[in-house]
C-alpha cells in the first residue's frame, strides 16, 4: 500500500525530491510528471495525466493532481522525469485512491448497560476564574433488556426505597430481566400480553426483593438508655419481603412457560378404559346363586385369560364349565 492516500474527488500534492549521485539536493531542469490509473503499463498511451511540476525548494517540485469522483479505486502511479547535470534520471512512486463509501463507528461512545462515573479533580478553573472542588458525578446509559420501570418499583415498594437513586433502581432492574430470560424456557408465546404482563410483575418483585433484602440491615431501630440496648424493628420489612416472595411464586410458573402455564398443566396422557383389552379384572371372580351350586363352596382359584387379552387373572375355575 502507498504511504499517500486521498478520496476520489479530493486533490493531493504529489512531491519529488531531485539528487546527485552523491546524494546532494540539485535544482534539476527539465522536469515533467505522467500519472497512470491503477492495473496499466507505464506506457505513454496509458497516460491519464501529465504536467509539468512547480519548483518548490531546494531540489524539490511539487504537482497537485485532483483524483476523478468516480475513481477507479486502487492504486495510482506517478512517474517524474529530470534532467541532472551530464544526465537524466527518473522515479516511480504511487498513491492510493480511495473511492469506495465507508461505515466507520465513532470511538468512546457510549453503549447499553454502560455505567459512566465522572471524576473531576479540584484545582480546575472555572469560566469565572473560580477554584472549584473535587466532584464526582455518575449515570448510566439505556439499560436493556428491561421489563419493568423505576416508577413501577416505587409504587408497589416506594415506602422502602425512597432513599435509592434512580441509577439503583435501575440497576436491580436489569438484573431481574436478565434473570427472566434465563428463566423463560418456552419460546412459543401463545397468549404475549399475558406472559409480557407476568414477566413484568415479576421483575418488579424481583428487583424489589433484593433491594429490601440489602435494606433489612438497616430497617427502623429502637433504643433504650437503661442498659444502652439497641433492638431492630424488622416487622415491616420483613412483611413487605414476603409479599415480594409471594408475588415471585405467583408469577414465576407463568414467566417460565411464556404464559402457557395453564396448558402445561393439562393432562398429557389417559387411563385405560373398560374397552382396553389390558383392563384388570374387577369384581368377584366366580359366580354363584345357581341351584346345584348352592351347596358348594369355591375349592381353588386358577389364572384365565379372555380370548384378545394379554393379562392373566386370578378366578376359581370349575372343572365343567365357566360362568363369566
Amino acid at each position: 500500500m502507498a504511504d499517500r492516500i486521498v478520496k476520489a474527488g479530493d486533490t493531493i500534492t504529489l512531491r519529488a525530491y531531485f539528487k546527485d549521485d552523491v546524494d546532494l539536493s540539485v535544482d534539476a531542469s527539465n522536469v515533467t510528471i505522467s500519472i497512470y490509473p491503477p492495473n496499466t503499463k507505464l506506457e505513454t498511451v496509458n497516460i491519464f495525466q501529465a504536467g509539468i511540476p512547480t519548483y518548490f525548494d531546494n531540489g524539490i517540485f511539487e504537482y497537485k493532481f485532483t483524483t476523478p469522483s468516480n475513481g477507479p479505486d486502487g492504486s495510482w502511479q506517478d512517474v517524474w522525469y529530470g534532467t541532472l547535470p551530464a544526465q537524466t534520471v527518473s522515479g516511480v512512486f504511487s498513491f492510493d485512491v480511495s473511492a469506495k463509501g465507508e461505515v466507520d463507528s465513532f470511538t468512546n461512545q457510549l453503549y447499553a448497560n454502560n455505567l459512566v462515573e465522572i471524576t473531576l479533580a479540584s484545582g480546575i478553573y472555572a469560566l469565572d476564574g473560580s477554584v472549584s472542588d473535587e466532584y464526582y458525578f455518575s449515570f448510566m446509559a439505556v439499560t436493556t433488556p428491561t421489563y419493568s420501570n423505576t416508577r413501577k418499583v416505587r409504587l408497589e415498594y416506594g415506602g422502602f426505597l425512597q432513599d435509592l437513586g434512580e441509577d439503583v433502581l435501575q440497576q436491580s432492574l436489569l438484573e431481574a430481566s436478565l434473570e427472566a430470560d434465563e428463566l423463560t424456557f418456552e419460546k412459543n408465546h401463545q397468549n404475549l400480553k399475558f406472559f409480557q404482563h407476568a414477566r413484568r410483575e415479576w421483575v418488579t418483585c424481583r428487583a424489589s426483593l433484593m433491594l429490601l433484602m440489602n435494606l433489612g440491615n438497616t430497617s427502623l431501630r429502637s433504643k433504650s438508655l437503661g442498659d444502652f440496648s439497641v433492638a431492630y424493628d424488622t416487622n415491616a420489612i420483613r412483611d413487605a419481603m414476603q409479599k415480594a416472595v409471594e408475588c415471585i411464586n405467583k408469577w414465576e410458573p407463568e414467566v417460565m412457560s411464556a404464559g402457557n402455564y395453564k396448558a402445561n398443566q393439562q393432562p398429557q396422557g389417559v387411563v385405560k378404559g373398560e374397552f382396553d383389552i389390558d383392563k384388570p379384572a374387577i369384581g368377584r371372580s366366580w359366580s354363584t346363586g345357581l341351584t346345584y351350586w348352592d351347596n358348594r363352596f369355591p375349592a381353588a382359584n386358577c389364572k384365565t385369560r379372555t380370548l384378545g387379552q394379554r393379562r392373566w387373572s386370578n378366578i376359581f375355575s370349575d372343572m365343567r364349565r365357566r360362568y363369566w
